[in-house]
């Protein structure tokens, strides 16, 4: 029997505890704000790539199908 080891507590636990002293409260990620976030930034990435697409794909006339008269 290891007396020096039946004392020992598990360490992971320590720094949440730490954490949760200094700031108060306790830490609940909050994935559905962390999803929104990613979401908007992927829009905000794929709004910028549609408008870099844009710019090569062939413009129409404007005057294309107007009859000249003379």
């Amino acid at each position: 029997m290891n007396l020096i080891s039946d004392n020992k507590q598990p360490s992971h636990g320590l720094g949440n505890v730490l954490s949760q002293i200094v700031l108060g409260k306790a830490i609940k990620p909050d994935f559905n704000a962390e999803e929104k976030l990613s979401i908007e930034k992927d829009t905000r990435e794929i709004r910028t790539i549609v408008s870099e697409m844009g710019e090569y794909l062939p413009k129409e006339d404007p005057d294309k199908g107007k009859f000249e008269q003379s």
